[in-house]
């Protein structure tokens, strides 16, 4: 009867660790981490003196992208395969609609590697978004 009980228990448990998700690894160190943008389309950015705070992304475990465009907030999901390094977004992302008239930045131009981006290189702690042809569209430093 122990014997029965015990089998069970362990059958029990070995069912749960196969059913539960799993999280993908951060082998690359892409995930959890704040971009912070300081290319866009080959031109250095800085931050404009009425922008509230710098442009970034994060790609969360659970393939939901957040972000801040220079003037408003957005967020969607993504599809990242590492192995290749292909990363795609969604292109119904989400936006705040916040109004920005003396901000110097061109959100609709910082938005719109996330429609083109489908793949990245990983150097350290500078991330570069690309093309399918490998052209880059935006350079990317991981924030400390």
């Amino acid at each position: 009867m122990k014997k029965n009980i015990l089998y069970t228990i362990l059958i029990s448990l070995l069912l749960t660790n196969c059913t539960q998700p799993k999280i993908k690894a951060e082998k690359t160190g892409i995930l959890n981490t704040h971009w912070k943008l300081v290319k866009l389309n080959n031109q250095d950015i800085k931050i404009s003196k009425n922008q509230e705070k710098e442009q970034y992304f994060i790609l969360k475990n659970n393939d939901k992208l957040s972000g801040y465009s220079g003037c408003n907030y957005f967020f969607g999901t993504y599809k990242l395969n590492q192995e290749n390094q292909k990363l795609s977004f969604d292109k119904n992302i989400g936006l705040t609609r916040m109004m920005c008239p003396n901000n110097q930045i061109k959100e609709y131009d910082f938005m719109e590697i996330f429609k083109l981006g489908d793949n990245y290189t990983l150097h350290n702690n500078t991330l570069t978004l690309n093309t399918k042809d490998n052209t880059s569209l935006a350079v990317f430093e991981k924030r400390k």
